[in-house]
């Protein structure tokens, strides 16, 4: 158990565990599961890749009907897999439109990956204050350049970032 609740603190939780309220006793209320949580077996969670879909015209001609049913089976895989974050966002909007402005943002156990970096670039639109700090972990030192040139494309300038090792707390 590492974290204590600070008041006035939101959390927008990737992971798809009631963790922060089961753990910490964090409020449902202060936890978005941007990508849903599961409840029951039939939870709908939000899984996928950053992958582009395939173009839908795409003509490979092969010729054999085994690699012809095979690629029409990986596509059909990359289609119902490809996460939408635009529409994510689009439908918690809400929360991204915020009036509330932090000076600390808190990233523990991400991967800061290509996926999820529009969501990272939305909150240093709508809610961060102009000297907010970045408190971000890692798993190994090796996660950290990583880690900078992500925060990087989203306009966070490295002197406004900390790294702290999550084995460390």
């Amino acid at each position: 158990k590492c974290l204590t609740e600070v008041k006035d603190s939101y959390y927008l939780n990737f992971n798809y565990t009631p963790t922060l309220q089961n753990l910490y006793g964090i409020d449902d209320e202060k936890v978005l599961h941007i990508h849903n949580r599961v409840v029951h077996e039939r939870s709908e969670i939000i899984l996928g890749h950053a992958v582009g879909k395939p173009p839908s015209n795409l003509d490979l001609g092969y010729g054999d009907v085994r690699l012809d049913e095979a690629y029409d089976l990986i596509t059909q895989y990359y289609v119902s897999t490809h996460k939408s974050t635009a529409s994510v966002i689009a439908k918690n909007q809400a929360f991204f439109n915020s009036l509330d402005k932090y000076n600390e943002i808190i990233i523990m156990g991400h991967s800061l990956s290509d996926v999820d970096l529009p969501y990272i670039q939305q909150i240093t639109t709508n809610l961060c204050q102009k000297n907010t700090r970045w408190y971000v972990s890692y798993y190994s030192a090796d996660e950290i350049a990583s880690h900078r040139r992500n925060l990087e494309k989203c306009s966070i300038s490295d002197n406004k970032v900390s790294f702290f090792r999550l084995s460390d707390l």
